[in-house]
């Protein structure tokens, strides 16, 4: 018998359960999901003064079997599930959508989609396909069955996205595109470069701003301040190689950018503390794979991301590693990017129901 619960504000059973619930399917585990599931819960979040959230588990025979975090922002008519875990019942998965799509449409919502983790400063997408590869660091996971629950309870996918997994370009790979829009762009005095450490600051105010302007119509994107927007990522000084990050700058303001880390891999996640130190140290002085999160450049630019790209591959190749282009919206520019050089490709999803 299923039966799904709120989890009551200041109640720590309810909470507890909802952290529970990955440990209790297969073993699985998601510690970096869960300390911002529970910080969200509790109101000490950086976004929890955007949002606002409701949390729901459902229970097989009295035992956690599933959850799911609904987010609302103030007058926006779309609500975000996310957190999403499920066993692989679709009355377990149905409660949880009926519950908290009843919330929304009692606060008006127009759509309900997901999965999203609360925003997109978090984590959103489900996985669809390329289960077989091994998971590079920052992928969203979930096990394949989830899309039949979302799409049993009337979800319908909205957008897709597609990651490129390189194994690796040959030395003498032909980067003679990418050097003559490099070149084009360094005629018009564009420079490109890899910050240093001590202008990180500058270079992260730079990086809000150009994600503010350029990604803003992005499913699940919401404007925060610089001081929220720093401690959501308050650890990614930590595995970044600056090496990696390009910023491209036009007369003195910042024009385009992109950040590559490390392929951590699920090292940081999973093991003791010393084996994930050791990893750390590691792949971020030599990794044997990078993976490209974002890229964007302003549309008067044209080719400065093409330019970048190619910059991030040249060096790739001198470390004699692979790459992901992680996450690209179907559709632009960068899926095109290097094709004869693509091993694998994986496809993800958002969906949507309307109320």
């Amino acid at each position: 018998m299923v039966e799904v619960r709120e989890v009551a504000s200041g109640v720590p059973g309810g909470l507890r359960d909802f952290l529970s619930v990955p440990r209790a399917l297969d073993g699985r585990r998601g510690p970096d999901r869960d300390a911002d599931a529970k910080a969200l819960l509790t109101g000490t979040h950086p976004l929890s003064r955007y949002c606002s959230v409701r949390a729901f588990v459902a229970y097989d025979s009295g035992t956690p079997a599933g959850r799911v975090l609904l987010t609302r922002y103030a007058g926006e008519p779309v609500l975000y599930l996310g957190f999403f875990e499920s066993a692989d019942d679709a009355a377990v998965s149905a409660g949880l959508f009926a519950a908290a799509e009843q919330v929304a449409a009692d606060a008006g919502a127009t759509a309900v989609v997901g999965p999203v983790d609360a925003s997109f400063w978090i984590r959103y997408r489900l996985k669809v396909s390329g289960f077989e590869n091994a998971p590079y660091f920052s992928e969203p996971l979930n096990p394949p069955y989830y899309l039949r629950l979302f799409e049993a309870a009337g979800y319908a996918v909205s957008d897709t996205y597609v990651s490129h997994l390189f194994p690796g370009a040959p030395p003498d790979h032909d980067f003679s595109g990418f050097e003559t829009r490099l070149a084009h762009l360094r005629a018009r005095g564009v420079r490109i470069h890899s910050p240093h450490w001590w202008e990180w600051d500058r270079t992260m105010r730079e990086i809000h701003g150009l994600l503010h302007e350029l990604y803003r119509d992005f499913p699940a994107f919401t404007p925060i301040a610089y001081e929220d927007f720093r401690a959501v990522f308050r650890g990614f000084r930590l595995v970044t190689d600056l090496s990696m990050v390009s910023v491209a700058h036009h007369d003195g303001e910042a024009v385009g950018f992109l950040v590559a880390l490390p392929d951590y891999g699920a090292s940081l996640s999973t093991g003791p503390a010393l084996r994930r130190l050791l990893a750390l140290a590691r792949h971020r002085r030599r990794s044997d794979r990078y993976v490209l999160l974002y890229l964007g450049a302003k549309p008067e630019y044209g080719g400065l991301g093409a330019a970048m790209t190619g910059l991030l591959a040249r060096e790739v190749v001198r470390r004699n590693a692979g790459a992901v282009g992680a996450l690209i919206h179907e559709g632009k520019a960068t899926e095109r990017y290097a094709p004869e050089l693509v091993g694998a490709r994986n496809t993800y999803v958002l969906l949507r129901k309307e109320l």
